[in-house]
């Protein structure tokens, strides 16, 4: 508590304020009972929560999240899950940052790929999708000279840009 109340002051907040807001989201998130103790004596979950927090605690308008979901089991991930979508629809700008792509296909409108610091892919899902669609076979003729001219369940074939089929 003594933590996030220091963080939201550091934010802005008036001491009345970061009190409040403080116990309110300790509270929501299931921690009000460890209000009391240092940071160094919970557990990696309840940490996670609590930085969560601290990164909320003052309602910003944008909000970036690193692997928010590391370390919390099933229960506390769905939680966490749920505040971020509240906070979302809420009209906040959420940059989420992950490794586990069903998380980042369950929360984004967006989904953007950097590999090396170069974006390779910036998308919606459903353009991934359509961009990537895994029932979708590309072949170069200029690289394979006996190409079958028809494959069992193919419905359409279709020439690119470049002479090839798709």
């Amino acid at each position: 508590g003594e933590f996030l109340r220091y963080i939201g002051r550091l934010k802005g907040m008036t001491h009345h304020d970061a009190r409040t807001g403080a116990d309110a989201w300790l509270e929501r998130v299931e921690l009000s009972q460890v209000a009391r103790k240092r940071c160094e004596e919970l557990s990696k979950g309840m940490q996670q929560k609590v930085q969560f927090i601290a990164s909320i605690i003052h309602d910003p308008e944008l909000l970036i999240f690193d692997e928010p979901f590391s370390g919390l089991d099933p229960v506390n991930a769905q939680m966490m899950n749920s505040i971020i979508r509240q906070l979302h629809d809420e009209g906040r700008t959420i940059i989420f940052s992950t490794h586990v792509m069903h998380q980042a296909e369950e929360l984004c409108e967006r989904i953007m790929l950097i590999d090396r610091g170069q974006v390779i892919l910036d998308d919606t899902l459903e353009g991934i999708h359509r961009t990537f669609d895994p029932r979708t076979i590309e072949v170069d003729p200029t690289q394979n000279t006996s190409l079958p001219t028809s494959l069992p369940g193919v419905l359409e074939r279709t020439a690119t840009a470049d002479g090839g089929m798709e």
